[in-house]
């Protein structure tokens, strides 16, 4: 009970403390963290000016560094909490000696904790309302229904104990039996095997390592929980026989945060409408972001634009030319035309077709009065060799002389 009100504590403060900030999930490197700040700065100040409330600060998460685990929730915490009110409940209406009442809020309670097994420590919350129900049933002479909650408890948190303040002696005393009957019974082998790498086996909230794994544990009801990286969490509550079961083979879900960024990485070049698609379903899976930002750039030129993206939607993509912000109108939204306009102007200077100054440490070759000179030695020799030479006759004159004509 004191772990999770502990834990609740802290993620309320947490949750506290994390509200004053924007969590933006960076997609680049560190290097480009300076213009990411100058963008939402700029934007910051005009959604400030125009809705009148103060902006909060940015913290900055690189897409390479991410998704962390984002460990326990105040959701995941949602129905401990229910938890702890029902057993609150449950103990009243036992002190009223109404037990029905007891029993079915044990019984809601009971559902839910097991229903939270994902949660770090939610076997020992288990084990508490089997506790409670054990008490409560031994209270409405149900002794079978008590000896059954008796034994799940033991299995389930084997350090806790039925103290004799909590209950009858009678009832301690049976709890005493059942622990140690518990303790010293009959063992059950069960193989597990995952499909995810580096899968961790937890049973009853004691990590037994990396799957595949041959837990060996007393014969009765336990807690399992498998976690994985890039998966959803698998738990559930399973029944061990005597002896040894036949291998268990588990598949997890992806996490769909996972799925969601890879998304995202393939939509960063795309049209206007996969953006918006894939950057509100990133948002969605991971409720910890307030915005996913990238830079697009012409590597031959000093231009780049600056894409933001928030629960509210796309801006239009921000100019930079040669490390300085562009003005551009407050409102506008990223659209097929706004995005088009701003990948034409990304690639302006190549439209233009300027021609590129060679460096100066360029070969003799690539230097353009090389060429130009050649050209004129070319023409110029051509030229005087035409004149030089006379020309060919093209026609021949022929004089042929009779004998006749000499009388």
């Amino acid at each position: 009970m004191y772990l999770v009100l502990t834990l609740l504590g802290v993620a309320k403060t947490v949750s506290a403390d994390a509200s004053e900030l924007r969590h933006i999930l960076l997609f680049g490197t560190d290097t480009e963290l300076p213009k990411a700040q100058i963008v939402l700065a700029a934007g910051a100040a005009k959604n400030s000016q125009m809705e009148g409330r103060q902006a909060r600060p940015a913290s900055f998460l690189l897409a390479e560094a991410w998704p962390p685990d984002p460990g326990v929730t105040p959701a995941d915490l949602a129905p401990l909490r229910q938890v702890e009110a029902l057993l609150a409940s449950a103990r009243r209406s036992a002190a009223e000696l109404d037990e029905g009442s007891a029993l079915r809020s044990l019984a809601e309670a009971q559902r839910l904790a097991w229903e939270a097994l994902s949660v770090p420590g939610a076997a020992a919350f288990c084990a508490e309302v089997e506790l409670q129900l054990a008490v409560t049933a031994a209270q409405a002479e149900r002794w079978d229904l008590a000896a059954d909650s008796l034994a799940r408890a033991a299995r389930l948190d084997r350090p806790r104990r039925l103290l004799a303040a909590e209950a009858s002696p009678e009832v301690v005393a049976l709890a005493d039996r059942v622990f140690r009957d518990a303790a010293t019974g009959a063992e059950g082998e069960l193989p597990i095997r995952v499909d995810a790498p580096q899968a961790r086996v937890f049973v009853d909230d004691i990590d037994r390592g990396l799957a595949p794994q041959r837990v060996r544990v007393r014969a009765g009801t336990h807690a399992l929980r498998i976690e994985a990286p890039g998966r959803l969490p698998y738990h559930a509550r399973i029944e061990v026989a005597q002896g040894v079961r036949p291998e268990q083979y588990f598949v997890l879900s992806p996490d769909p945060r996972v799925l969601a960024e890879a998304a995202v990485r393939e939509a960063l070049s795309a049209d206007a409408t996969t953006i918006a698609y894939a950057t509100h379903a990133l948002l969605s899976a991971a409720p910890e972001l307030d915005a996913v930002m990238w830079f697009e750039r012409d590597a031959r030129f000093t231009r780049e634009l600056a894409f933001v993206c928030d629960d509210r939607g796309c801006v239009a993509p921000r100019r930079f030319e040669r490390g300085l912000l562009q003005p551009v109108a407050a409102n506008a939204r990223l659209t097929p035309e706004t995005l088009r306009a701003a990948r034409d102007w990304l690639r302006g200077e190549s439209a233009l077709g300027m021609a590129r100054a060679q460096p100066l440490d360029s070969p003799w070759w690539n230097q353009w009065y090389v060429w130009t000179a050649l050209a004129v030695l070319v023409v110029g020799g051509g030229t005087a060799l035409a004149v030089a030479l006379p020309p060919e006759p093209t026609r021949t004159l022929r004089v042929v002389v009779d004998s006749g004509d000499l009388r």
